[in-house]
């Protein structure tokens, strides 16, 4: 127990003006189609958690409203016990034409397409699975954005991505899975 707080401790401050304590979402209507094979009945599967292969999952969307240029995704754990959503991963730039991220997707740098990576709240780039403390079981959103315009800026963290494209998002989907460890 004492374990778990000093690391959630540790964990909060580490986060102190950088991890996203804003506004969770940007106002955009739900209507962009997002789905994933990783996350089947709203669970996310073992392999894309510290339990497992800590792997991302596979995401598959429709197609965006007209006048999208790139597409953004935001994942954040909806249930940290740190008093903000805890932001798992960032991608951005990603091509108006593009229809998924495969399972493990770790954008290169630079990536094909222009694909960015942003920051995650454990301070790096690309994806860091889920694993919520004792066993809890946690919601973790993924949020697809489609926008009018393309950010042009390598490894922003989801508050910095939230600046940029504020008043460029035309419409957003949401999944949502449950995952443990």
């Amino acid at each position: 127990m004492r374990r778990a707080a000093l690391i959630g401790t540790a964990l909060a401050l580490g986060c102190i003006g950088g991890c996203d304590r804003g506004p969770n979402e940007l106002a955009a209507p739900l209507a962009l189609e997002i789905s994933s094979p990783g996350i089947a009945a709203g669970v996310l599967g073992k392999a894309y958690t510290c339990a497992g292969r800590g792997i991302s999952p596979e995401l598959r969307w429709g197609a965006p409203p007209d006048g999208t240029r790139t597409l953004a995704l935001a994942v954040t754990d909806l249930d940290a016990p740190f008093g903000y959503d805890f932001v798992h991963w960032v991608v951005y730039d990603i091509p108006a034409s593009d229809r998924e991220l495969p399972a493990g997707f770790a954008a290169p740098r630079p990536a094909p397409g222009g694909i960015e990576r942003g920051r995650n709240d454990d301070g790096h780039d690309g994806y860091f699975p889920p694993c919520p403390p004792g066993g809890a079981s946690h919601r973790y959103d993924f949020v697809l954005y489609a926008l009018n315009t393309v950010v042009h800026a390598p490894g922003l963290s989801k508050a910095k991505l939230f600046a940029a494209i504020r008043g460029h998002v035309l419409a957003k989907g949401e999944l949502i899975g449950r995952g443990s460890r």
